[in-house]
């Protein structure tokens, strides 16, 4: 029996996500190490609103603590060494790249001023395509299968109310990930279920748009922080950026009416 291919996909996405941990640990920045993440392309709301989408991206591969990182490493090895073998590395990365930036448009939507990183939607949407593979194999019917299948989703379930967990995110990025696993499959379902679920995720991305351009703006409840946004303008000029820093800044002035750069904050 030939011996499968290691998940080379899976292993460039953790390098990817060690180097860039411990970039953010080891670079000089002003103020704390979220500022840093920010800086790096952390989901952070105001500056997505000042028109830096690509953090619906690049927040899945950034990670602070180091048992977040670990954690999550862990769950995308384990489960992309299946997912992978079953996809192809280039229909996995797109199912995990886009689950991520699923969990980060749900986030995006229904939350306010928070900073958020972290792979776990993206894995989410890993987990709902094994869920898949195992109910397209009716797996269900063994009982260790089904009880290990119960036991992870129970699991998961309840780590969404752990304190400082981004419920929402999961949420994102399992459904989107689940819609996107029937839809990329090529060895089942290539009639009625597939066709369904590809108007389904259709359906869901128009609702997304439809719901980000509806929250286009932060809350009139939720915190700002302004000295954060400094911090990080700091090390936008620190490290070669000042035009940028400056052109951030006045958009930030627009966003907030307080004016970052009248401040002194941003020289």
């Amino acid at each position: 029996m030939k011996k499968p291919a290691p998940p080379f996909v899976s292993i460039a996405v953790i390098i990817v996500c060690l180097l860039v941990t411990a970039a953010i640990h080891l670079l000089p920045f002003p103020g704390t190490i979220h500022e840093t993440a920010i800086f790096f392309g952390a989901f952070y709301k105001p500056f997505i609103l000042c028109g830096e989408w690509y953090r619906f991206l690049t927040a899945g591969f950034i990670h602070i603590a180091p048992m977040h990182l670990m954690m999550n490493m862990l769950a995308l090895y384990m489960l992309g060494a299946m997912i992978e073998r079953l996809y192809g590395p280039w229909r996995f990365l797109f199912l995990l790249v886009s689950s991520s930036i699923c969990s980060y448009l749900f986030l995006f939507c229904m939350s306010g001023n928070i900073l958020a990183i972290g792979l776990s939607g993206g894995i989410y949407g890993l987990l709902a395509a094994a869920v898949f593979q195992v109910i397209k194999i009716r797996g269900w019917r063994y009982p260790p299968l089904r009880r290990a299948m119960i036991e992870t989703l129970v699991l998961n379930g309840i780590i969404n109310f752990l304190p400082g967990v981004a419920w929402q995110g999961h949420l994102g990025g399992f459904l989107g990930g689940l819609l996107l696993a029937i839809s990329l499959n090529k060895e089942f379902l290539e009639g009625t279920l597939r066709k369904h679920a590809a108007i389904a995720l259709t359906l869901l991305c128009v609702m997304m748009g439809t719901a980000v351009a509806l929250n286009w703006r932060i809350p009139n409840d939720a915190p700002v922080y302004v000295q954060t946004d400094a911090y990080v303008l700091q090390g936008m000029e620190q490290y070669g950026r000042s035009a940028y820093a400056e052109e951030m800044a006045k958009k930030l002035d627009l966003l907030y009416g307080v004016h970052i750069l009248e401040r002194g904050v941003v020289r």
